[in-house]
């Protein structure tokens, strides 16, 4: 059956991207595939399987409840609307991971870690943006293919979509594809995508990956231990492309999983440890990319284990597998469940 379609428009603040956000003040600490877009809330529109167009409010509606600690340590529930006091939206661009910039929240005194390449990748799609930029915002088009409010947004409250900007020629480009296609990131697919939209980025990834074009030219297929000289500051816009142009860089699904393995299970790396981590996440599941076009998405899909080895060997490249989209429930301020457009 034919997927529905949300689209809007809106733009992008240029500043949010380290490290221009670190020399102007800008707020947001932005990498390469989480982006701010400020919405124009009257664009929303809906488009279902069957062709009917309705446009939408939805998200000015929508949010999460989360539980948040207050002074002694009592916890509440509060209300956090998807869109910000700004007017804006946290994006996850779809199909794609970058290396990480800054993982994650500080626990413990640990600062925020990062990945070699997370700030070339990050200054590298500023860059594109900005040249095709006049001044310092551009305007964009946001676009996912949903059934139902749910769809749209992850457990984090990110809206999971595609962006396109208008390049300077008037060409409308697909930022997720430009991001695959130049090697500033890496595929990386749930099972909420469509087999489509799958084949489009293998495309651009498989001739990145042939010709080691930027970050797969660092790209490593070994578990080693998180480097803890490889840390972030926002307030530090300090960049140095021929130390962040580095290997290892590991799929960046997997360096997260590491750092919650050392840092928040505080435990020394070892490879057939954190194998045993990871045998232990029964609800990390994942399946093959080509199952996954044939047949779906299992009911009984395989660890995320299952793909490495214990001698620290990542037994799969990024657009092998896919991965499972976690289920999210958008409601209104007043809990009511948004499940309709």
């Amino acid at each position: 059956m034919t997927k529905g379609m949300l689209t809007f428009t809106g733009t992008i603040d240029l500043n949010q991207f380290w490290p221009q956000n670190s020399k102007t003040g800008n707020s947001a600490d932005s990498d390469a595939d989480t982006v701010k877009v400020k919405l124009n809330p009257k664009s929303v529109e809906f488009k279902s399987g069957a062709g009917k167009i309705k446009m939408t409010d939805f998200m000015s509606k929508a949010g999460f409840f989360h539980n948040v600690k207050g002074a002694g340590g009592k916890t509440t529930l509060k209300f956090k609307p998807v869109i910000d006091s700004k007017g804006a939206i946290d994006m996850r661009l779809q199909g794609i991971d970058a290396p990480e910039l800054h993982y994650m929240t500080p626990i413990h005194g640990n600062p925020l870690y990062r990945q070699f390449m997370g700030e070339t990748c990050t200054v590298e799609l500023y860059k594109f943006l900005k040249a095709h930029a006049k001044g310092t915002t551009i305007d964009c088009e946001v676009f996912t293919q949903v059934d139902q409010p749910n769809d749209v947004f992850d457990k984090f409250g990110r809206c999971v979509g595609d962006i396109r900007i208008k390049d300077k020629d008037g060409k409308m480009v697909n930022v997720n594809q430009w991001l695959v296609e130049n090697g500033w990131a890496f595929p990386a697919y749930y099972n909420s995508m469509t087999p489509d939209e799958i084949n489009v980025l293998n495309l651009l990834a498989d001739k990145a990956m042939k010709t080691k074009k930027n970050v797969w030219k660092f790209f490593s297929q070994k578990m080693t231990p998180l480097d803890k000289h490889l840390t972030h500051s926002k307030k530090d816009g300090t960049y140095s492309a021929t130390a962040d142009r580095h290997a290892p860089v590991i799929f960046p699904k997997l360096f997260r999983r590491l750092w919650t393995f050392e840092i928040q299970g505080q435990k020394k790396f070892t490879t057939d440890g954190y194998f045993k981590f990871m045998q232990a996440q029964k609800s990390d599941r994942c399946c093959k990319t080509s199952d996954f076009i044939k047949k779906g998405f299992p009911k009984k899909a395989p660890l995320i284990a299952s793909f490495l080895s214990a001698k620290g060997n990542i037994l799969f490249k990024p657009a092998d597998i896919i991965f499972k989209e976690g289920g999210t429930t958008l409601e209104d301020s007043k809990k009511n469940k948004l499940i309709a457009f």
